[in-house]
């Protein structure tokens, strides 16, 4: 598996390579040394079966979470008052 995963990385990072014809792409894939039922999926562009040939989950799920104003305003005043903590000791600040 790891073998694809740097085949198609190089492939997506060379701007010719990327855009390879079927042909050409089956000899980079078999040049590389692909296993021919992975190299069928990729020619074939069956995203499904090489999922499932190489352990793949199509379950993927990307998140951003931005607070709401509310939580920003609770977090800065948290931050203000672990600051102040060690304030109290009578100590003055030059």
């Amino acid at each position: 598996m790891s073998d694809l995963i740097d085949f198609l990385e190089r492939m997506g990072g060379d701007s010719q390579s990327r855009f390879a014809s079927g042909p050409e792409l089956e000899e980079a894939l078999t040049r590389a040394g692909i296993a021919p039922t992975v190299r069928s999926a990729v020619l074939a562009g069956d995203q499904l079966r090489l999922e499932s040939l190489i352990g793949a989950s199509h379950n993927v799920c990307n998140l951003i979470n931005f607070p709401d104003e509310e939580e920003e305003k609770e977090d800065d005043e948290e931050k203000e008052d672990e600051e102040h903590e060690g304030d109290d000791d009578g100590a003055v600040d030059k």
